[in-house]
């Protein structure tokens, strides 16, 4: 294989595949490790995708790798990232505004869920159109909507919204799977070669040690503690081996005429895709057992104490989004979600970009119900307390009795 073959085959094989790994992960018990995971997985993919599409753009113009070429590439990289960066977030915006100052398009359900997703799609065929990466564009334009335009649609709107993209997603990832199980026969006239798999998988393991356990070392050296300990280190290193469905269809785009081991480069990746998906997911559950044990379903927290207290008080709350709010003037503790993130991005957000983005948006609103959230939960966590210390009392009374 040439040097540029290789490079290639790298950066498609940099994306990870998390959903499993996320799907194991309690966000109210681990929400250290469960952003870990889920971040380094969406990062993995954008990095992947946009060096992929850099490294094709530089091929199919240079035909051999020199001493500027990786200049040439990391420029290429930072370039196309931010413009497709920047489409995404264009359109982003200018949903919000849309479904912000055209109210009217909020009174039916399913024009809103259209209208979300009309935007997303528009993102993403501009950026192609310009050569970019509309991928990376589509995903920038739905985190975009999902902080701001979700909270201009109505609440059947965010509900309806949420359960449609629910439905694509899942229908989505079925089908590439699927897809992916056929390709796996109509490859098989292709070259194969074996001991390349069996190379890449080693590859795989150790490069996946070296970048978690190693890098986290390093760190700690440098006296940065990550706050994760051994057991979820090794959760981290094993979840990220998945290699996804991301890298056979990046894959698909290599011209054969350009590339003389297309065939090569084809068959390992799908091997690898197919065999760390089978194997390496099946065992993640095992290793997670393992690891934390079972999990306890009776364990309550914060989240689901909040929940049962507006349910004693007669309120409603609308969990439709991963936000769990219907308006921003309706948050759960978000002062305490900024204290644990980005703070100073968050009291910017807050005080500047929401209220240009979101309708009928009220800072001095939002901290008086804040209080009131804090409040709520400061008096449930006090009887819940006291529940548990009563019932440890009566079950010692029957254990002393029988």
């Amino acid at each position: 294989m040439s040097a540029t073959e290789i490079i290639l085959m790298s950066s498609l094989l940099c994306s990870s595949d998390v959903i499993a790994a996320v799907s194991l992960i309690s966000y109210d018990k681990e929400p250290r490790l469960f952003s870990i995971v889920f971040g380094e997985g969406i990062t993995n993919d954008a990095v992947s995708i946009i060096l992929f599409n850099t490294v094709l753009k530089y091929t199919s113009k240079h035909a051999e790798i020199t001493f500027w070429s990786p200049f040439a590439i990391g420029g290429g990289f930072l370039l196309l990232g931010f413009v497709s960066f920047m489409i995404g977030a264009f359109f982003g915006f200018a949903s919000a505004l849309f479904m912000k100052h055209f109210r009217s398009f909020t009174h039916n359900a399913i024009n809103q869920a259209v209208i979300l997703l009309c935007f997303a799609y528009v993102a993403y065929i501009v950026s192609e159109l310009f050569h970019e990466s509309g991928i990376i564009s589509l995903l920038v334009c739905g985190i975009v909507q999902a902080h701001y335009t979700y909270y201009n649609l109505s609440s059947l709107g965010q509900h309806a919204s949420y359960v449609v993209f629910s439905f694509i997603s899942f229908f989505m990832e079925a089908f590439v799977f699927i897809y992916l199980g056929v390709s796996f026969f109509s490859f098989g006239h292709l070259k194969w070669c074996p001991k390349l798999i069996i190379v890449e998988i080693f590859v795989i393991m150790i490069g996946r040690f070296i970048a978690v356990l190693g890098l986290l070392a390093f760190l700690r050296i440098c006296r940065y503690d990550s706050k994760l300990n051994v057991r979820q280190q090794i959760f981290v290193w094993f979840a990220g081996m998945i290699r996804g469905a991301i890298a056979f269809g990046l894959v698909l785009k290599i011209d054969e005429s350009k590339f003389a081991n297309r065939d090569i480069i084809v068959t390992t990746t799908l091997v690898l895709v197919i065999f760390t998906t089978v194997v390496f997911g099946s065992i993640l559950g095992v290793l997670q057992y393992c690891l934390f044990g079972k999990p306890k379903e009776d364990e309550g927290n914060v989240a689901d104490s909040f929940r049962k207290a507006l349910n004693e008080e007669g309120m409603e709350l609308e969990l439709n989004h991963p936000n769990e709010m219907s308006h921003p003037n309706q948050s759960i503790m978000e002062d305490l979600k900024a204290e644990a993130g980005c703070g100073n991005f968050s009291r910017f957000d807050r005080k500047y970009i929401k209220p240009f983005f979101v309708y009928e948006y009220s800072v001095e609103k939002q901290k008086q119900i804040d209080e009131f959230d804090k409040q709520v939960l400061r008096e449930k966590s006090a009887q819940d307390k006291i529940q548990e210390a009563l019932g440890a009392s009566l079950k010692a009374k029957f254990q002393k009795i029988n």
